[in-house]
């Protein structure tokens, strides 16, 4: 299930998946600025998971740390070329670095601001090239 999405933007196209809504809503409110074409997803199993994220063709993908499927969208990731950024309120570095071990390719942590989010998009962007 998703949610109407922003207008598309050349910038990137983010897929929020399985976050809180004060966390989901955190982000989008941060985002204008970004240049990001943003949907949001609740999970609902590997498969239609995989499926949304092949017909959106998302550069990054935003999730919890503890979300069920981040090892298999951190494989998907990498024959896909998406980057996984999780999403936690708990900004601690013991978080912090068991998500970037998982394989994501950064952490971020409210409050949300778009100088911040802009520097992860402007990263994942040069790394992708």
């Amino acid at each position: 299930m998703s949610s109407p999405a922003t207008s598309p933007a050349p910038g990137f196209r983010l897929l929020l998946l399985g976050l809180e809504a004060n966390l989901a809503c955190g982000i989008r409110t941060a985002l204008p600025e970004c240049d990001a074409w943003v949907e949001t997803a609740l999970p609902s199993g590997e498969t239609t998971c995989i499926e949304r994220l092949k017909t959106l063709k998302a550069d990054v993908v935003l999730c919890p740390p503890g979300y069920s499927q981040l090892s298999l969208l951190v494989q998907h990731a990498q024959r896909c070329r998406y980057s996984v950024v999780v999403v936690d309120r708990d900004p601690s570095m013991p978080r912090w670095i068991d998500a970037l071990d998982a394989g994501a390719a950064d952490y971020t942590a409210p409050p949300f601001e778009s100088g911040p989010l802009r520097q992860i998009l402007r990263r994942l962007r040069a790394t992708a090239i």
